[in-house]
Parts: C-alpha cells; structure tokens; sequence
C-alpha cells in the first residue's frame, strides 16, 4: 500500500493561511492594478464570476504581480518579515519563489498515494504530483491542466491551488494559441 507524503497535509494547511497572509501585503492600489491586468474590473469595481475565479487572481496576485520595486508580494512578504518567518512558512515561501507555470497532460492518477503523474507539455519531463483532490477526480485523465507547482524536494510536487483544468479536445488548440 502507497501512503500520502507524509508533509503533504501540513504544507497545505500552512500555505493556505500563508496565502492569505501574503494576499494581504497588497495595498487597495495594488489590488486594483492586478484586477485590471486580469480584465476583472467592471464599470469601475473588481468583478468575479466565481470563488474559482477569485482564487486564480489571488494567486496572480502572489506570484505574478510585480510592484513599483521590482518585487512580487512573496519576495516583498520574505524582505518584510525576514526573522521572523518559521521553517515551515520559509520552506513554502522558497518554493513559490522558484515556482513556475505549465501546461501539463495528465498521464494517470492514483488515490491511494493521492498522486498524480503529469507530462510537462511546455518544457519537457514528467513529474508526479500529490494532489489529493485530483487524484481522486474521475476521469481526470481525459484532462490537460495548465498549473503553478511547487517543489519540495526530489519527491514531492504540490499544486499551488489555482490550476485550470481543460478537457484534452482543447489541448492542441492551447498549445497552438501559447
């Protein structure tokens, strides 16, 4: 029997309280700024269609919104606090810092280990990622999933939590538009 990664569920309780910690390091002016570079402002107020929506710019926010400095809000956040971060936030917070983006095709999944094998359609490789909500998803295998992982370690890969999920009919056609 395969077990989860056995920091799996720490990380994840970690990072989402890390999250919004991090989320809250934007200024109004910021939040403002990041929602137009999404397109998410309408008739002069942030506008989501959804929670999944929101979570997506959220994690635009963290990882992809860069200040007048030059810096993302992790880098600002690890600068600002620096002394007083935890292993386990500074374990986390390395990782989003060495994070990047993919488009992936799922291979296969197991619930057992709650992991997930993944073929890197942009740069190559395949890694496997513990996830315990897709790996227990049916027919997640007829899907591509453009996602930011991190890594900790040699074994073990984590979403970051904003993934899309697209059906494989459009995976050529993503590819194609990239």
């Amino acid at each position: 029997m395969r077990h989860i990664h056995p920091d799996y569920d720490q990380l994840r309780t970690v990072g989402k309280n890390l999250n919004s910690a991090l989320f809250k390091e934007l200024t109004r002016d910021e939040y403002k700024i990041a929602a137009r570079r999404l397109d998410a402002i309408k008739k002069g107020k942030m506008n989501f269609e959804s929670y999944d929506q929101f979570d997506k710019y959220t994690d635009f926010c963290i990882n992809d919104y860069v200040d007048i400095n030059g810096e993302n809000i992790v880098k600002r956040y690890q600068r600002k606090h620096h002394g007083t971060i935890n292993t386990t936030d500074a374990r986390i917070l390395d990782a989003l810092l060495s994070s990047q983006t993919s488009l992936f095709q799922i291979l296969s999944s197991d619930t057992e280990s709650a992991t997930v094998k993944l073929e890197d359609l942009l740069n190559g490789g395949e890694l496997t990622i513990t996830d315990r909500g897709l790996s227990s998803s049916p027919g997640i295998n007829s899907f591509v999933i453009f996602s930011r992982i991190l890594t900790y370690g040699e074994d073990l890969h984590i979403t970051s939590g904003a993934a899309m999920l697209f059906p494989n009919r459009f995976r050529d056609m993503i590819l194609q538009d990239y």
